[in-house]
């Protein structure tokens, strides 16, 4: 095995890794929407269900008479709800990213000092590099801003669908299920970030152990496949010096999904 082939199969093995963490995340993250949604959606039967007994209504009746004023009242309740999932992501996030980034600066500083055979100092990594990491603006945004757009965008598609019901009279189990399928829609795109920061922060670590170890170079590493982006299929085998890394200019992560290691 050549130089490149033993690094090469290094780094394949540190994004499977990143990529199991992230997973491992995801899964939680699943079970805590689906908590949200079933909360959610059993709000929404006793709202209609209330609206009507302090009514007088049927439920069916109930369901062509709400107004914009118990549409409001039933988002402040929703908003509260997703509020309170998407500050748990923020607080929750870092420390499962610190995981990824350790792991990464660990497993490349041995993988350096064992090929090598030159022992070395290191600074250990922390939490706080990690939230440095994060506070990083790719595409002109950072980790908080994203997590908090999709909060917004959450809020605002719930509130435009059960408005429309709400003014077509449908049912509560429709509306239900509306409900469930937007928050799914937007459980996607929080687990892309996850999947994003955290191959952004195993890169971030690998970038330290560079520094740490001494390196001055580092070449890209792209994942080639049918869903590899252009910009990495042009960047792939690129060097480039270690103290000029910039993410999403010439270090990785450079897109969601992104796959691209060094």
């Amino acid at each position: 095995m050549n130089d490149f082939e033993y690094w090469q199969e290094r780094s394949e093995q540190n994004i499977i890794l990143t990529e199991q963490l992230a997973n491992s995340y995801n899964e939680q993250l699943a079970r805590e929407y689906n908590k949200v949604i079933k909360s959610l959606q059993q709000q929404l039967y006793e709202f209609y269900a209330l609206y009507a007994s302090e009514n007088g209504l049927t439920l069916q009746e109930a369901q062509k008479k709400l107004s914009s004023k118990e549409l409001k009242l039933l988002m402040a309740v929703y908003r509260h709800a997703i509020e309170m999932l998407l500050l748990q992501q923020e607080v929750d996030q870092p420390n499962i990213y610190l995981e990824g980034y350790e792991s990464s600066f660990y497993h490349t500083l041995y993988d350096i000092q064992t090929y090598s055979g030159i022992g070395a100092t290191f600074t250990r990594p922390t939490r706080d590099m990690v939230v440095a990491a994060l506070a990083q603006k790719y595409l002109g945004q950072n980790f908080s801003g994203r997590l908090w757009q999709n909060k917004e965008m959450l809020i605002y598609t719930l509130k435009k669908e059960i408005k429309q019901a709400f003014a077509a009279g449908t049912s509560a189990k429709n509306v239900a299920e509306t409900v469930a399928k937007k928050m799914n829609t937007r459980l996607g795109v929080a687990q892309t970030l996850v999947r994003t920061e955290m191959a952004n922060v195993a890169n971030q670590g690998n970038l330290l152990a560079y520094k740490e170890a001494g390196v001055k170079e580092y070449k890209l590493l792209a994942t080639l496949d049918f869903k590899t982006s252009e910009i990495c299929r042009e960047l792939d085998g690129n060097v480039y010096l270690v103290s000029q890394a910039e993410r999403g200019v010439n270090y990785p992560s450079f897109t969601p999904n992104c796959r691209t290691t060094t």
